[in-house]
């Protein structure tokens, strides 16, 4: 707490100037105080708030095994920009990588903590910030282009989820109404995503419908989704499993890649086709024969390696026969 009215108080000129205000993003963060020690004073006056973070994907952002599995296969410091922030990039110390994204990822920057206007009171100076509330706040860590220098052409954004949100219906909602909807009076910090089976199903509406000889299985994104399905990581799909008459057929809905030299000896991955659900252009697929069961599931994939990926883990949206 010391330490928070320290640096707030000595920078008061600044803690309202909202066209000076610096949103959160990946390392390297130049640090001026130990953010372990600090996020540890942010736990101890905000213990609630501290115990949907520790139980969320942002504290795990560095340590869990999937992202762990996928950085031994591919240890660029690029990556650990953004899983560990805090951490050196290029040699993560331990203590600091474990944080994943802490609350000093987010609200200790540069200044007086953020914060969203609000009028509750607070026992320390806040930076106050309107663009804190906004897509903005996530856009360091959430949109990005692919790390190569060896392209030609516009650069290929690797995640694309706030170009998405801005195109959707739902572009004047702020990310916040649904990955931290407001709990016991404050926003959650669980941080609803992808390992939220009942979040991944209700952003979807999965129909099967018999005519005649045709099945048709039809996914409709849900009224209240703000980007595609699925979004954030490209390494996401959704697989429809069909069964007819017993003969298995797959389809991936994703954004789909292919390897391309355009500089001699240096191949980057272009996008050659996005086929994923989207507000307001659903997704279908139709088999004939006479039994058909169907499955229909949101895959994390380790490794792109169409058609054969290895997947890391999956939700199975829906099943059925008919």
């Amino acid at each position: 707490m010391r330490f928070l009215l320290a640096i707030a108080v000595a920078l008061p000129a600044l803690a309202f100037a909202k066209s000076t205000a610096r949103m959160p993003g990946p390392a390297p963060i130049l640090r001026s105080f130990d953010p372990v020690a600090v996020n540890a004073q942010c736990e101890g006056c905000h213990s609630d708030i501290a115990k949907e973070w520790r139980s969320s994907l942002h504290r795990a952002a560095f340590t869990n095994d999937a992202f762990q599995h996928a950085l031994a296969r591919d240890p660029v410091p690029f990556c650990r920009g953004c899983h560990a922030p805090e951490a050196n990039a290029w040699s993560p110390e331990a203590a600091r990588a474990a944080l994943g994204v802490g609350c000093v990822s987010c609200h200790v920057l540069d200044r007086a903590p953020l914060a969203v206007p609000g009028s509750r009171a607070a026992p320390h100076p806040l930076a106050r910030e309107a663009v804190f509330a906004s897509p903005a706040a996530c856009a360091g860590c959430h949109e990005f282009e692919f790390p190569d220098r060896h392209r030609r052409v516009t650069p290929l954004l690797m995640q694309s989820t706030l170009s998405e949100h801005a195109k959707s219906p739902h572009a004047a909602k702020r990310c916040a109404s649904c990955h931290m909807p407001i709990v016991s009076g404050h926003r959650s910090h669980a941080f609803v995503a992808s390992r939220d089976a009942a979040a991944i199903r209700a952003a979807v509406r999965i129909d099967a419908v018999r005519a005649g000889d045709g099945v048709t299985i039809t996914l409709t994104a849900s009224d209240t989704l703000g980007h595609a399905f699925p979004t954030g990581d490209l390494f996401r799909r959704v697989t429809v499993e069909t069964i007819v008459d017993g003969a298995k057929h797959v389809v991936h809905f994703a954004r789909h890649f292919a390897s391309r030299e355009e500089l001699k000896g240096h191949p980057v991955r272009v996008q050659i086709a996005d086929d994923r659900v989207a507000p307001g252009a659903p997704r279908s697929v139709e088999v004939f024969g006479k039994t058909v069961r169907y499955r229909v599931l949101y895959e994390r994939v380790a490794f792109l390696r169409e058609p054969d990926a290895e997947v890391e883990g999956s939700i199975e949206l829906a099943a059925g026969a008919l």
